[in-house]
């Protein structure tokens, strides 16, 4: 795009309100200019000719304009963008009525758009023949191969030069031009034929009123438009995980959504292929799909060298280009990601995708916030496009804001509700924000439209782990849904977690444990998988195995924001005199993220630092005001800390923001943490009363995680003094496989209350 600049007459010297005026519209023209043209050049539907007529056009009226609406205009920049797409609409329908002139042979063509092009007096017969030319000609537009079609419409009714065709349509100049070629000596033969008085065209065609609408545009010529996510990738109908090496020498899953279910045998697709190859060393389009098998199988180098020769030869192939720009990124080759995506910008045909693109040029720029900027404008302009939604919600739940993320995803899932990747990516923002009932529902969604989705399947599986549901009819189920899991992502960290998690929910810790030691045997490079092993090892009461497990996960992975939080939880106990340098490097990593600083705030209390816990827990509510949770988080903080009416005062925020209906997580311990507050303070009304919403509430609780609705039912009925209650809950959670440190703690209740008077008591299974 040229430099494109305003010059006023300075022939009398401007009064101050003048110089105002013109000074905010150099500011305004300044951040405006770029996305002035892009949308110039979007709506005249990429010809650069008619772009730079119509931001002329526009550009002279705009600075008159403002002089005279400057200070009256609410949002100068909506009004520049509407001034502009007026004029393109203008151009247009002065472009539509010069097409309407007619032709009176192939040549004509070139000159029906031109904007030299002038008006001429016909006889009435004359127009109607001219008129029943033109519409002929276009059939038989319309009836030319769609790969004679498009050159023929780009060079004739929209101008293109050969090469800006060739950039649309990803293929050679040459190309275009030989497409061209052709598309004019077919049409010839079709012309001669008319001429010589041979069929042409039906009165129905002829008499139809769409000559004079939308049938004239030359998008109605030209093949009908693809879907607006075409560009970005086709809808995805499965997945699939690999483990790449990064160049660091550390392992990591990928979750890769796929257009569709690739069953074929990677190995020997991959041997016929570099067969063939060895035998047709020139050809292109072989190597690309070697390319894509190794790009399924995480061997990404190798996948990057193949692509290369790809684009070396085809580098007008958008989608060459967007698979190298993922594979860079996310091999931490940022410069190389931009490189490609670079490349891939002028590729793109809507100006929603070139957006996009912008968005992962800003991200692999280490520009997160232009990044969400770029994909919000790609949803303004697309709105009917998930890809932009999508690629909004990844970025909220990569900061930790969970009600944006959910935000983003909604939209897309308006669009499509069974779009695969919306369904799967919005699940742990519905748990962040305590709506379990949703996730749930999502999960088991996703499982229906793609049998083989492992991630839907493991998250079910865990939730009836949870749940208890691991023996006889219920067991069966858990088991086919592991299964499913295991062998679509036999290697994958996530689903050994959960084959774990049936072990520890079996009463099995021996086998849960070498499930993970085994899998970090297999990969010891995998930080995430070591961040797993130390929780199992956690959640058996082993914690300086556990600590030792986490701090060789950070050892090979510092940016990795879970393994953090699991470090800042496990290690105050057990080392703190590494906890807090950690927590300190946690906090100045991942300053945006609120659970960092609810995280901080538990393990500075361990520290007995009660003043800075307060501090960093607050943080985390004002990161995220309207989450639960986070009010959850702090108010546990301050109780803990001793600032009982502030406590008091944060715990009814958060019971105020649970989910309608939801929240199952979250309710039994916040009103635990009431109860104990006001029973603190003296206060006997209003702890009988939290004690007794603690029990409804963890009773709730019995359809997502039985072990802990048990555990917060028995400390709510020991505290309503019923031992005998909270002994039968205690005990049943004691063999629902309660995780430490929760189950310590229930041990040494139930010692003190077998102590007491109820040690004869005979348990009843709780109902």
């Amino acid at each position: 795009m040229g430099q494109h600049s305003f010059r006023d007459d300075n022939s009398h010297r401007p009064d101050p309100s003048d110089t105002d005026i013109a000074t905010k519209f150099v500011d305004l023209w300044e951040l405006s200019r770029e996305d002035l043209y892009s949308l110039c050049l979007g709506l005249m539907g990429g010809n650069h000719v008619d772009a730079e007529e119509a931001f002329g056009n526009a550009s002279i009226v705009a600075l008159i304009k403002f002089k005279e609406l400057g200070s009256t205009l609410r949002d100068p920049k909506a009004w520049l963008n509407r001034l502009f797409r007026n004029a393109c609409m203008d151009l247009y329908r002065k472009r539509k009525r010069q097409r309407e002139l007619g032709v009176s042979n192939l040549e004509d063509l070139e000159g029906l758009q031109s904007p030299s092009a002038t008006t001429v007096l016909k006889t009435p017969q004359q127009s109607y023949l001219d008129r029943e030319l033109d519409a002929f000609v276009r059939q038989a537009v319309r009836a030319l191969p769609e790969r004679l079609r498009r050159p023929m419409v780009l060079r004739f009714f929209r101008q293109l030069s050969y090469q800006e065709i060739g950039l649309q349509l990803r293929i050679s100049e040459e190309n275009a031009r030989k497409r061209v070629q052709q598309a004019r000596a077919a049409l010839r033969e079709r012309l001669a034929g008319y001429s010589e008085g041979r069929p042409g065209l039906a009165p129905e065609i002829l008499d139809s009123e769409d000559l004079q609408g939308a049938e004239d545009s030359a998008d109605a010529l030209a093949s009908p438009r693809p879907a607006e996510n075409e560009e970005l990738g086709a809808r995805a109908v499965t997945l699939r995980t690999v483990v790449v090496l990064l160049p660091s020498g550390l392992a990591k899953d990928f979750l890769l959504f796929l257009p569709r279910d690739e069953r074929r045998n990677p190995e020997a697709r991959l041997a016929a292929l570099s067969r063939y190859t060895e035998k047709h060393p020139g050809g292109w389009k072989k190597r690309r799909e070697i390319a894509e098998v190794l790009y399924l199988a995480g061997r990404w180098e190798e996948a990057l060298a193949q692509y290369r020769y790809v684009l070396d030869k085809q580098p007008f192939l958008l989608e060459g280009w967007l698979r190298a720009g993922e594979m860079f990124h996310g091999l931490s080759r940022d410069p190389e990601a931009v490189a490609a995506y670079q490349k891939a910008l002028p590729l793109a045909r809507g100006p929603g995708t070139r957006q996009h693109l912008r968005g992962w040029i800003d991200l692999c720029d280490h520009e997160p916030a232009a990044a969400l900027v770029s994909f919000a404008e790609a949803a303004v302009v697309e709105p009917a496009n998930p890809a932009h939604w999508i690629a909004m919600g990844e970025l909220h739940l990569a900061a930790d804001r969970p009600f944006e993320a959910l935000a983003a995803f909604d939209q897309a899932l308006a669009v499509d509700p069974d779009d695969l990747r919306a369904l799967t990516l919005s699940h742990g923002a519905l748990l962040a924000a305590g709506r379990d009932r949703e996730a749930r529902r999502r999960a088991s969604r996703a499982l229906e439209i793609a049998p083989t989705s492992f991630v839907a399947a493991k998250r079910l599986v865990d939730l009836r782990c949870r749940r208890g549901e691991v023996g006889g009819k219920e067991g069966k189920e858990t088991r086919a849904l592991l299964r499913t899991t295991l062998h679509h992502a036999p290697d994958w960290s996530g689903g050994q977690d959960s084959l774990a998690l049936y072990h520890l929910a079996r009463g099995q810790q021996a086998e849960a444990e070498a499930v993970l030691a085994r899998f970090v045997e297999r990969h010891p490079k995998h930080a995430r998988g070591w961040s797993l092993y130390a929780r199992c090892l956690r959640r058996v009461g082993k914690e300086r195995p556990a600590a030792k497990a986490v701090l060789a996960a950070l050892a090979l992975d510092r940016s990795d924001r879970e393994i953090y939080l699991l470090a800042s939880r496990i290690l105050p106990r057990t080392l703190p005199a590494e906890a807090g340098p950690i927590r300190e490097e946690m906090l100045e990593r991942f300053p945006e993220s609120w659970r960092t600083w609810a995280v901080a705030g538990a393990s500075l209390v361990d520290s007995q630092e009660p003043g800075r816990a307060c501090r960093a827990a607050r943080q985390a509510v004002e990161l995220q005001p309207r989450l639960a949770a986070a009010w959850l988080g702090y108010g546990t903080v301050l109780s803990l800390s001793g600032e009982l009416r502030e406590a008091i005062a944060a715990l009814k925020r958060a019971w105020g923001l649970l989910p309608p209906g939801d929240g199952l997580a979250e309710a039994p311990p916040i009103a635990f943490r009431l109860a104990e507050s006001h029973r603190l303070l003296g206060e006997t009304a209003e702890t009988e009363k939290w004690f007794r919403n603690t029990v409804a509430a963890a009773t709730e609780l019995l359809e997502l995680d039985l072990p802990a609705a048990l555990f917060w039912s028995g400390k709510a009925l020991a505290g309503l003094s019923d031992p005998q209650a909270a002994l039968r809950d205690y005990r049943q959670a004691l063999r629902g496989h309660l995780f430490e440190p929760a189950r310590s703690e229930v041990l040494r209740a139930v010692e003190s209350l077998e102590d007491g008077p109820n040690r004869e008591y005979n348990e009843k299974p709780r109902p």
